[in-house]
C-alpha cells in the first residue's frame, strides 16, 4: 500500500508524512532527501552537474535501498551533511537534471513496490506513485509556511526575517510550480488540505481517517 503526501515547502508534509508512517507502521520515504543525498556526493566527488558523461557517471554508481525503515545510499545513512548551504543549492539544480530526475523517480517506484511506503515529495502524486489510489496535497498560506521555517531552523521571529522568508518561500513555489520537468501541482484525485489553523494532530486524524474510509 503507498500514500502519497505532496505539498510545497513549509506546508507541513514532512511531519505529516512521518507521524502517518509512525502510526499506521509504514515505511516514511522523504524523497527531497535523495535529491540532497545526491547533490551531496557530487559535491563530494566533484561532479560537474553540466556534463553529461559525469552525471551518467555518477548515477551508474549511486543506489539507495532501506534496512530497517531507513533509507540509505550506497548501503550507508543519509548524511546530515544534506542540509549544508551548498548541498540545498545544487540539490535546486539536480531536481531539474531530467537524468537524474529519471534515476530517482524509478528508485522511489522500486522502494514503493516492495514495501508499503509513506512517501513525501512534490511530484508523488502526478508522477511517482501515479497509481496510488491514497494522495494527499498540503497547503498553507506563505505566512505560516514562513513561520513555521524560521522556528524550524531557530531563528528570529523579526519582522526583516519574517519578511525575507516570505519572499524567498514564493520564489521557490514559482520555480517549483513552473519548471519544466515533473512540476509542484496537484494530481486530480488528491485530497486537498490546508494545514494553515491545524496542528500536526489534526492534519494526521484528517489522513488516517480519510484511509480508513
Amino acid at each position: 500500500m503507498n500514500i502519497a503526501i505532496d505539498g510545497p515547502a513549509g506546508s507541513g508534509k514532512s511531519s505529516v508524512a512521518k507521524s502517518v508512517a509512525k502510526k499506521i507502521g509504514f515505511v516514511y520515504v522523504d524523497t527531497g532527501s535523495m535529491y540532497r543525498a545526491m547533490a551531496l556526493k557530487a559535491l563530494n566527488n566533484n561532479v560537474n552537474i553540466d556534463d553529461n558523461e559525469e552525471v551518467r557517471r555518477l548515477i551508474s554508481e549511486t543506489s539507495f535501498s532501506l534496512d530497517r525503515k531507513k533509507l540509505l545510499i550506497d548501503s550507508n545513512p543519509i548524511s546530515d551533511k544534506i542540509r549544508d548551504d551548498k548541498v540545498t543549492s545544487l540539490s535546486s539544480k539536480i531536481a531539474i537534471n531530467r537524468d537524474i530526475r529519471n534515476f530517482l523517480v524509478s528508485e522511489q517506484r522500486k522502494i514503493a513496490e516492495n514495501n508499503n511506503v509513506v512517501m513525501e515529495g512534490r511530484d508523488i502524486g502526478t508522477v511517482v506513485l501515479k497509481q496510488s489510489k491514497n494522495k494527499f496535497y498540503l497547503d498553507a498560506n506563505p505566512e505560516v509556511r514562513a513561520e513555521r521555517r524560521l522556528l524550524q531552523k531557530n531563528e528570529e521571529f523579526t519582522e526583516a526575517n519574517l519578511k525575507n522568508t516570505i519572499s524567498s518561500i514564493r520564489e521557490r513555489d514559482e520555480r517549483d510550480s513552473s519548471r519544466e520537468i515533473d512540476p509542484l501541482r496537484i494530481a486530480e484525485d488528491a485530497k486537498y488540505i490546508d494545514t494553515s489553523n491545524l496542528t500536526l494532530e489534526e492534519v494526521v486524524d484528517i489522513i488516517i481517517n480519510e484511509l480508513k474510509r
